[in-house]
């Protein structure tokens, strides 16, 4: 297979989960205006902190399970093992099926301390206990995830995840509009409902015939399952547990005001420049996963996803930077411009991001537990110091310095282990190509802050337009494609 194959193969599936995450932005542009016109900033405060606090219990009380099913699923599909392939998704079944339990119950359990954490009081008690169904529903839609994914059966996914947030926001519109802030919790329980439902009718559509297995048997062959899993989920849970805890601060010492406009921020950049982040853990890792033993292959991979990344990233994040003045209103409303001084900054940490998260996930691929769980619970107690740190010296635009802080430690520590434990690194190509890209948007966020519209704009079609240059060579560099003959086509028609 040619690179120019390769790359369009990489190419084909994110932009697949591309036009998906498009349609999910344009919903939850529907949905954040709707909130943020009929509820204000406080109520992106509180959905924020229901939200991060359903991430927490569905990561904690799923035990890891969906994200190490997907390595396992993955490796014996690939390999054209029928009887470990159908045997690894019945013991994957059952365990979800328990996590499933264990989410409502344990959340049922915990909801009185979860008001007073969140809150500072006990009023929201009855409303974390009816999260529990979310929770419990959440638990079960990852679950599906992880055969569909260890499949890469990359259509159903994508149609999965749009038919559930379409129907989920058809019911949460009213919901907020009649009930006002009491319409949170309904909203999140069928929004998680709906993307079980649809995720659970693609994977019954699977020919594959699951031999029975009991409860003790999933148990005792889950067993390295279970054990990766909960390294997994332990990862996951501090870098949830951080983030609430980063929230909880800004809730009790800053105010609701300020966590809504930082949670408004981190919904723009994980959620809009999101089109690469699904990609590279929807498709990236089942394909490393199961080339897991080979390093030079892997590195191939690597190599090639983050280029493709920055291909995808360069031009969003150029016109983002100068059209956010607005677009932000256009998402949310004029109450919500202030978000621009945590934005600015804290992009330039998710381009970084971008690269340093396909290192990331080549220890997952190698069930690198130790190493993974030791670099990442390191990196969210930093993340939780300095946030608050920053906070404190410089509100949002201190919370924005963070993000570059620890996208740039990241990226150094995943680079030293790679290099140094398996010799795998990146290229020239793709260090260049970060390197050009990382001093443009540079540029942008300076020239951006021009006092003189006409410069400011001026430069910022001529950083636009270098991007849109930039993509032009890479398309037909590395993707071969044949934009004469492209043309030629569309004028015979």
């Amino acid at each position: 297979m040619s690179d120019n194959t390769k790359y369009r193969g990489i190419l084909q599936s994110t932009s697949l989960f591309g036009v998906v995450q498009i349609f999910n932005v344009l919903i939850k542009i529907i949905l954040n205006k709707v909130v943020a016109v009929l509820l204000g900033v406080e109520a992106m405060g509180i959905i924020s902190l229901f939200t991060n606090v359903l991430n927490l219990l569905k990561t904690a009380f799923g035990l890891g399970i969906s994200q190490s099913g997907v390595k396992d699923i993955s490796q014996a599909f690939h390999e054209n093992d029928e009887k470990a392939f159908s045997k690894t998704i019945s013991v994957t079944n059952k365990l979800i099926l328990f996590t499933f339990i264990l989410g409502i119950v344990g959340t049922i359990l915990l909801s009185r301390y979860l008001s007073k954490l969140s809150f500072g009081d006990f009023g929201y008690t009855y409303s974390f206990v009816f999260l529990s169904i979310a929770v419990g529903f959440s638990i079960l839609s990852e679950g599906q995830l992880t055969v569909l994914k260890g499949m890469r059966k990359l259509k159903e996914i994508a149609k999965s995840t749009f038919y559930g947030s379409i129907v989920g926001v058809i019911f949460a519109i009213p919901l907020y509009f009649v009930f006002g802030n009491n319409g949170i919790i309904p909203s999140l329980i069928i929004t998680s409902f709906a993307s079980f439902f649809f995720t659970f009718l693609y994977v019954r559509k699977i020919d594959v015939t699951l031999p029975k297995v009991s409860y003790k048997k999933s148990f005792t062959y889950g067993k390295k399952m279970i054990k990766m899993g909960v390294s997994l989920m332990f990862v996951s849970f501090v870098a949830l547990l951080s983030e609430y805890i980063i929230s909880s601060y800004i809730s009790n010492y800053g105010s609701l005001k300020d966590l809504g406009l930082y949670q408004v921020g981190i919904t723009i950049l994980s959620s809009y420049f999101g089109i690469i982040l699904v990609s590279i853990t929807t498709d990236y890792y089942p394909r490393i996963s199961s080339i897991n033993r080979d390093n030079q292959a892997i590195e191939n991979e690597l190599n090639k996803q983050s280029e493709i990344s920055l291909f995808l990233a360069f031009p969003l994040i150029v016109l983002f930077v100068f059209l956010s003045p607005v677009l932000i209103p256009l998402m949310f409303s004029k109450e919500f411009i202030q978000v621009q001084s945590y934005t600015d900054i804290a992009i330039l940490g998710t381009l970084i991001t971008l690269c340093s998260n396909n290192m990331g996930m080549i220890l997952l691929a190698k069930q690198e537990a130790k190493i993974f769980l030791i670099t990442s619970l390191s990196q969210r107690v930093f993340m939780v110091v300095i946030s608050i740190v920053s906070y404190k010296l410089w509100g949002l635009l201190g919370l924005g310095v963070t993000n570059i802080i620890m996208a740039t430690i990241h990226l150094v520590v995943m680079s030293t282990i790679m290099k140094k434990k398996y010799r795998i690194s990146w290229n020239r190509n793709a260090i260049l190509s970060f390197l050009f890209i990382l001093i443009i948007i540079i540029v942008a966020i300076i020239s951006k802050n021009f006092q003189n519209y006409y410069i400011k704009y001026t430069v910022g079609f001529l950083l636009f337009l270098i991007s849109i240059v930039y993509c032009y060579y890479f398309a037909k560099t590395k993707l071969g494609i044949d934009f004469q003959k492209l043309k030629n086509r569309i004028t015979k028609k």
